[in-house]
C-alpha cells in the first residue's frame, strides 16, 4: 500500500498525552476494526492489555511478575514497530512468531513450509483460498488443522486449531490473548509480563 504519513503535535489517549506521533489514514473496510493504535507511540510507556475488561491501561506502578516472556522488536525506518517472540510447536520446533494484537482471539498462522516439518498430511487439512484485503486479485491458500501444542516457558495451548498460510513471509503470526487474560508490556525492556 502507498499511503501518506503525517505527524500529530499532540494526541491524548486514555488520559495520557503523547507528542509528535506519526499517523496515517486509509479508506478500507475491515470488519470490527475502526482504527489502530501505533506501538511506536507506546515505546516509552508501560501498558497493560486486560482481555477480561477489554481495556488498555497505563499502570501507575512499575510492572512486575514472576512470569516474563522476552520479546524482540522490529522497526521500519522508526515509523512502525512489530513485536515477536520465540515459541515451540509440538514441544519440539522452536520458531519466531509475530505477535498481533489485532489478529482476533486464538489466531494461529504459520508458514505452509511447516506442514511437512510437523509430519502433517496436507490432504487431511481443510484448504480454503482467500483474496487479499488490500488487492482482491491476489489469492492465498490456507491449510487448516490441528497440532499437538503451542508453548513457551510459561504458557501451553494443547491441540489448537491452526492455519498454515501459503507463502507467509515469516515463520508465524499469532494473536496475543493465548498468553494470558492480563498482559503487561514494556517495549523498551523487551518484556511481556503475565499478570493473570
Amino acid at each position: 500500500m502507498t499511503i501518506p504519513l503525517y505527524r500529530s503535535s499532540t494526541i491524548k489517549f486514555n488520559g495520557k498525552e503523547f507528542n509528535d506521533i506519526p499517523f496515517s489514514t486509509f479508506d478500507m473496510k475491515l470488519a470490527g476494526i475502526n482504527g489502530l493504535i501505533s506501538l511506536p507511540m507506546l515505546y516509552d510507556t508501560e501498558f497493560i492489555i486486560d482481555y477480561t475488561k477489554k481495556q488498555l491501561i497505563f499502570p501507575k506502578a512499575k510492572l512486575k511478575s514472576d512470569k516474563i516472556i522476552p520479546i524482540q522488536l522490529t522497526t521500519n525506518a522508526d515509523q512502525s514497530l512489530d513485536i515477536s517472540t520465540y515459541i515451540y510447536l509440538n514441544d519440539k520446533y522452536r520458531i519466531n512468531i509475530l505477535l498481533d494484537s489485532g489478529a482476533g482471539d486464538d489466531s494461529f498462522w504459520f508458514s505452509d513450509r511447516f506442514i511437512p516439518i510437523l509430519g502433517l498430511d496436507p490432504s487431511k487439512l481443510e484448504i480454503t483460498e482467500r483474496a487479499s484485503e488490500f488487492n482482491p486479485e491476489i489469492k492465498t491458500k490456507y491449510y487448516k488443522g490441528h497440532i499437538a501444542s503451542i508453548s513457551n516457558s510459561s504458557v501451553k495451548v494443547e491441540h489448537p486449531t491452526v492455519s498454515f498460510v501459503e507463502g507467509l513471509t515469516y515463520e508465524g503470526k499469532t494473536s496475543i490473548n493465548w498468553l494470558g487474560k492480563k498482559l503487561g508490556f514494556n517495549l523498551k525492556e523487551k518484556k511481556i509480563y503475565l499478570l493473570d
